[in-house]
């Protein structure tokens, strides 16, 4: 212990060095630009000391509110483009995508396996081939058709035991993750979860951990300086390394054992509907193995993460604004009366639910920032220049709050929603 209490100050020495002798001899290149407003920084570090490290977007919306929609923060060595209006983020992320399509490293989630995993793959043909892969398979049609039956099977059953056993705060939450996890895995490889102690509920609450304790994507020591990888958790700089290392079994077992399954269910004849199976019949294989379990993980991550803070929310929202819920309540009874229980087909015929949703979506978006980009040539908007290598992203949290677009944007209001 007194050795490693010795050595702790002088790693953080050494990691101090490096860090200033890179800011000094760091080509000054973007001192020539007119770069777009941002808060006061220091020299050197930039907007290192007051860059926000919880509540994230609400802090870099109040600063749009002085700055503008178009904000440049700078830290060593790389800006930011903070980009907080629908305007500003349809132009460059959409209409200029050809420039702005690149990704950065995200060498955090790299050292753990995810780098098949497809927000964290850059531009290009791997890319494209494994955008081609799931949007080809999981149109909006197909997966009704596909996955609706096990949906309403797993929304029932949730229903049932928040109705009938009373749960606990707690229990709540594991009954939305069992939820969630159900209709992800199903998607993606064919298996029903059908009792409390499937596998796939304790791996799919391990692989939420590989998110949820790993900081902001991109934004890690690990993200800024990639040697670091390699270094001992007690380095400064090195703690999410650590993490990160510990975390690569349960991104593993993702990976190879759902791919594993269907391919033994598919040499017995027995395997379902899915995703993994999908690809491994295709006659013109679009992925290789490792790029296939890669996107098997992608459909798993996004069905889970988005599925489970989108219910969160959505109890939340009720908790919070039972008029409502009533109001919801009541075109279900009138529309559907006792003949049956909704399904994803009735839809169509509830216009203040489906309202509702879509305010669920808006009012507290579960991806608050949007996936960071990466600025392949330097590019000018507004007057402003955005330089080259610039990574640049669209605060989603900021823009549902965008009083052009949303009247009242903070209250919940699902008649916004509603066809005029």
């Amino acid at each position: 212990m007194p050795v490693l209490a010795e050595s702790l100050p002088t790693a953080g020495a050494v990691l101090a060095a490096l860090v200033v002798l890179g800011l000094l001899f760091r080509p000054k290149r973007n001192a020539h630009l007119r770069l777009p407003p941002g808060p006061p920084q220091d020299p050197l570090i930039g907007h290192l000391r007051s860059m926000p490290a919880t509540k994230i977007a609400d802090t870099y919306h109040n600063w749009a509110q002085k700055y503008g929609d178009v904000m440049h923060l700078q830290l060593p060595g790389v800006s930011f483009i903070v980009l907080g209006s629908h305007d500003a983020a349809v132009e460059l992320l959409e209409k200029r995508s050809a420039i702005y399509s690149a990704r950065p490293k995200f060498a955090l989630y790299e050292l753990m396996g995810w780098k098949n995993i497809l927000p964290f793959i850059s531009s290009g043909e791997r890319f494209r081939r494994h955008r081609q892969a799931l949007q080809t398979y999981l149109t909006p049609e197909s997966s009704l058709l596909k996955f609706g039956d096990v949906q309403t099977r797993a929304a029932r059953r949730l229903a049932r035991r928040m109705i009938n056993e009373q749960p606990e705060d707690e229990e709540y939450e594991r009954y939305l993750s069992e939820f969630s996890t159900t209709v992800a895995v199903y998607a993606m490889n064919g298996h029903e979860i059908t009792s409390e102690d499937d596998e796939y509920l304790a791996l799919g609450d391990a692989v939420a951990r590989t998110f949820t304790e790993t900081g902001p994507p991109g934004g890690t020591g690990v993200d800024m300086f990639p040697f670091l990888g390699s270094f001992p958790g007690w380095f400064p700089g090195a703690h999410y390394a650590a993490v990160g290392r510990s975390l690569r079994p349960i991104a593993r077992r993702l990976l190879e054992h759902p791919m594993n399954e269907v391919k033994e269910q598919r040499a017995a004849g027995t395997a379902t509907e899915s995703f993994l199976l999908h690809q491994l019949e295709r006659p013109d294989a679009l992925l290789d193995k490792e790029e296939l379990q890669g996107a098997g993980a992608t459909v798993f991550i996004g069905g889970k993460l988005t599925t489970l803070s989108t219910l969160t929310v959505f109890l939340l929202a009720m908790i919070l604004h039972p008029q409502a819920q009533l109001k919801a309540q009541e075109e279900l009874d009138r529309v559907l009366g006792e003949a049956h229980l909704p399904t994803l087909a009735d839809r169509k015929d509830l216009p203040y639910v489906e309202a509702l949703v879509q305010e669920v979506y808006r009012w507290n978006p579960v991806l608050q920032l949007g996936i960071p980009h990466v600025l392949e040539a330097e590019n000018e908007y507004r007057g402003w220049t955005i330089p080259k290598g610039a990574v640049v992203f669209a605060n989603i949290k900021g823009i549902s709050l965008d009083a052009s677009i949303y009247t009242f944007p903070s209250s919940f209001t699902p008649d916004r929603f509603l066809p005029t």
